[in-house]
């Protein structure tokens, strides 16, 4: 999962694909109901004092999802501006490090 938002964050910065539409890629593969879902079967593993920290984590996992959902598209003019770039890659890299410390946990 991660690897596929290093993956969308890589193309949005290469040179000319700054107005990919990655909002089907996401919208498809990043489902916030089905990501919290398994997240939450994980979660069951761990005791008490662990969960505390993972479900806030798991809650700002789906924050994040859902606030990339708002992101992606381009724009009404079908380019997406350098400020609405910097915005999406701050949003992948912030869902980025956040299943990377639930992920922590489970390591």
């Amino acid at each position: 999962m991660v690897g596929g938002l290093g993956s969308i964050k890589k193309s949005l910065q290469t040179p000319g694909n700054e107005n990919a539409d990655v909002g089907a890629v996401v919208k498809k593969n990043f489902k916030a109901n089905e990501i919290r879902a398994r997240l939450n079967v994980i979660n069951n593993i761990f005791d008490e004092e662990t969960q505390i920290g993972t479900d806030r984590t798991i809650r700002i996992i789906v924050q994040d999802l859902n606030e990339l959902n708002a992101v992606t598209s381009p724009g009404k003019s079908g380019e997406r501006s350098a400020r609405r770039l910097d915005e999406l890659v701050k949003k992948i890299t912030k869902l980025e490090n956040e299943l990377s410390l639930f992920l922590s946990y489970v390591s």
